[in-house]
């Protein structure tokens, strides 16, 4: 029966110097090393060729793939030492050479085991070790320990990405030039592909850099949320973080009466507000950079995340011109429209497809005078008599009041539906909550509409 990988590492931290005496316990280690390499290798081969899921290993394979190359380092550092410590125990040997190599994370784990009396006493000296097991969870912690992505990988690696060189970042950062690269080595190594490449005497960041430097910015920011929360006085409660994409299509009038009733609760709370087209919120939303997105449309079928489309409720739409048009205008609506100056919404708008339709249906043939993705804009350009627009029934009045336009009809037959779009299925965010219980209950009472949520389609 064939040796498991796990019985291959345990055997390795458990050798004793006297297992080859003659040839002493360092150079036992190294050889042993590259047998467990060997075996680790192997057993990938045969599991593979088998397809046998029952012979997984007891390590994750993304840690067993990375325990092989750092077996080398170890073994060089081990070399380096041989002539140092002939007496001392193999896992003893193993400690000190990860201590050296990344002394600021191991060291506390490494003196707080290994200290004083190697090999009979561990866990600060207050009971015996017994050896083989003592011994293995030391190895596996210094293993996790070393695999571990920390700040210091990626403050070297933020720095090389924002100067273009390990030389400027070294003389920025204190450090050597040598310390650096081999921690951007190691960040490199972990992460399975290359950072950086050479542009002339400098470094630019490849497509992985880029998206690496991506999220260590993010890091970053969250460690210096994290510290500034901590320090702050027990009395003073931090703000509560709500992030939110709005769609660039969705009318301003409408996005902020959705929002507003989540800056009303007990609890402070910081908005962070983000306008995109829809595909993009989505795919922000996706990677939790975003708490929820507010659209005129649920999840395109063509998006394939998971996420679900919470109806807040519909509307009708209504056409608005600045009085001096609206005098113009012969004829009754909506025949009036007939050659009239339109400000039609983007035609990628659930409102502008709606629209299209309806003038099509009709055989009204405005003359549009403009196309907007931004809503608002659309209507200040109204407000001042460019031309008709559109916008939501439910805030008719409002509309009217804020920028001095009259209404000129409704749309019959068009009823625009909006969504809260989040990655809960049962909303529990205390923004979300009130956002969606005052759309129901107030802004669009009375839509007649189902509420439920659902499911993105998976392409």
């Amino acid at each position: 029966m064939e040796k498991s990988t796990y019985g291959a590492l345990t055997e390795m931290c458990t050798l004793e110097p006297d297992g080859d005496a003659a040839r002493g316990p360092v150079a036992a280690t190294v050889d042993h090393g590259h047998q467990v390499r060997s075996q680790v290798l192997d057993d990938d081969r045969r599991r593979i060729d088998q397809q046998n899921p029952d012979a997984a290993p007891a390590l994750p394979i993304s840690a067993r793939s990375d325990c092989i190359v750092q077996a080398h380092l170890h073994a060089g550092h081990a070399r380096a030492m041989a002539g140092q410590a002939e007496s001392q125990s193999a896992p003893y040997m193993l400690g000190q050479c990860c201590s050296r190599w990344e002394t600021p994370i191991l060291d506390v784990e490494l003196h707080g085991c290994i200290s004083g009396d190697v090999g009979r006493r561990c866990h600060g000296g207050q009971s015996p070790c017994y050896g083989r097991q003592c011994k293995f969870e030391l190895f596996v912690n210094i293993i996790r320990k070393i695999l571990m992505i920390n700040y210091k990988h990626l403050l070297y690696f933020t720095q090389v990405a924002k100067s273009g060189s390990v030389m400027r970042a070294s003389e920025q950062l204190h450090v050597t030039p040598q310390t650096i690269s081999g921690q951007i080595q190691l960040l490199e190594d972990r992460l399975g592909s290359a950072l950086f490449s050479k542009s002339g005497r400098g470094l630019v960041l490849t497509e992985a850099g880029r998206l690496a430097l991506g999220y260590a910015q993010d890091i970053f920011s969250l460690g210096a949320e994290l510290e500034q929360a901590v320090h702050q006085h027990p009395t003073n409660r931090p703000a509560l973080e709500f992030r939110i994409g709005v769609a660039d299509a969705l009318p301003k009038p409408i996005a902020y009466r959705l929002v507003e009733p989540a800056t009303r609760l007990e609890e402070p709370v910081r908005l962070v507000c983000r306008e995109w087209k829809l595909d993009s919120l989505l795919a922000e939303l996706a990677l939790h950079r975003l708490d929820l997105v507010l659209s005129d449309a649920p999840i395109p079928p063509s998006v394939s995340i998971k996420a679900f489309s919470h109806q807040l409720g519909a509307s009708g739409q209504s056409f608005f011109a600045s009085a001096p048009l609206a005098q113009q205008l012969p004829g009754v609506f909506p025949a009036c429209l007939d050659g009239a100056p339109v400000l039609m919404p983007a035609d990628d708008s659930a409102t502008g497809q709606k629209l299209r339709d309806w003038f099509q249906t009709r055989e009204i043939h405005p003359q549009v005078v403009g196309e907007f993705d931004d809503s608002a804009l659309a209507m200040e350009f109204g407000s001042r008599g460019s031309g008709i627009f559109v916008g939501p029934t439910v805030l008719a009045q409002e509309i009217c009041r804020q920028f001095g336009v009259t209404v000129l009809g409704e749309a019959d037959g068009i009823s625009v539906e909006y969504f809260a779009i989040s990655v809960e299925r049962r909303i529990t965010h205390p923004c979300v909550i009130a956002i969606t219980r005052s759309a129901r209950q107030a802004l669009f009472a009375g839509s007649g509409k189902s509420r439920s949520a659902r499911r993105t389609p998976r392409s």
